[in-house]
């Protein structure tokens, strides 16, 4: 396995949109990285003790001057700090909240650049872990979303950040979340589990269970903002209510989904414009109204307005 490579494997990223909002659930993961053996640019050569670089990578040094010979190596690291990262400037504070440094994008394989935060044109925002190691690390394991295996990695990895709400922190440090080793939607794996030298995951995949007759999948409230949350129903989610809500997989799978007009079919106020819901987002009296119309089973019609008031009832808005 390549050491120099912030990210080993690129996970699917599952969205859910409710209303005006999205939330990323499933994990990006990755990263695996290297300050390798260029301490600050000084021209400090390898990533490990001087021992050069891996065979084809153009070694510990990212530049291809200062490995010497084709010695693997050790990994994960141990030893001094290939570099020291409080000799590099911290990120900035809108990019993360700490744990990681700027480091010069000369140091940094051209490959991996784009998947790193910016901290100005000419460095990137590095987490220390990696800084300190030159990329050979073993993440720590933690559980992850629904109870599943994950790696500990950290917040200011960009495709890590824009779901940091949807990964709990568990046992991890400060500035770091559990990203799960696998997709908790689909099985497939993150790549969270499979940076360096990490020999990979020892569990099966935890899926997040179905909900809304099975047309609907149970996610962290916590990932979605409070005001669509309200919107979601716990529904048959075999898990605290107060930290799960059910998601119609529709939303899940595609954040620009658009619901099928329809007519509705009402006691009161039939046949006017609708759109189809899943019949799971409409409880109580007023989904006992409603009928099926031209919708699939387990959907309904929801009116656009209220038959009585004729304000609108956002069900055509999202």
């Amino acid at each position: 396995m390549r050491r120099w490579a912030f990210f080993v494997k690129s996970a699917r990223a599952a969205s859910i949109c409710v209303g005006a909002g999205a939330l990323v659930l499933a994990c990006s993961c990755g990263d695996d990285e290297e300050a390798d053996g260029n301490s600050g640019g000084s021209g400090a050569s390898s990533t490990t003790e001087g021992s050069g670089g891996e065979p084809g990578t153009g070694g510990g040094d990212p530049t291809g001057t200062g490995g010497t010979g084709n010695v693997e190596p050790e990994c994960p690291h141990t030893g001094d700090d290939v570099l020291d990262p409080t000799t590099l400037p911290v990120c900035p504070v809108e990019l993360c909240g700490g744990g990681a440094r700027c480091l010069p994008t000369s140091l940094i394989p051209p490959d991996f650049l784009d998947q790193l935060a910016d901290c100005d044109p000419d460095h990137k925002c590095v987490p220390d872990e990696f800084i300190k190691t030159g990329g050979d690390f073993i993440p720590t394991t933690c559980t992850s979303i629904a109870g599943g295996e994950g790696r500990c990695l950290s917040e200011c990895l960009p495709e890590l950040q824009a779901q940091v709400d949807s990964l709990p922190p568990d046992i991890c440090p400060e500035f770091q979340r559990c990203a799960p080793c696998f997709d908790p939607v689909t099985a497939e794996e993150t790549g969270a589990c499979s940076l360096s030298c990490d020999p990979g995951p020892t569990t099966r995949p935890v899926l997040l269970p179905d909900c809304c007759n099975g047309i609907g999948t149970c996610v962290p409230k916590a990932s979605i903002p409070p005001e669509q949350a309200e919107q979601l129903p716990p529904d048959s989610c075999p898990m605290d209510a107060n930290d799960y809500v059910c998601a119609p997989d529709v939303f899940v799978s595609d954040p620009n989904y658009m619901p099928e007009p329809c007519e509705t079919e009402i006691i009161i106020g039939g046949g006017e414009p609708g759109v189809c819901l899943p019949a799971c987002l409409i409880t109580g009296f007023q989904g006992s109204l409603l009928g099926q119309s031209t919708c699939d089973d387990d959907w309904k019609c929801a009116p656009c307005d209220d038959p009585l008031t004729g304000e609108p009832t956002g069900a055509c808005d999202l």
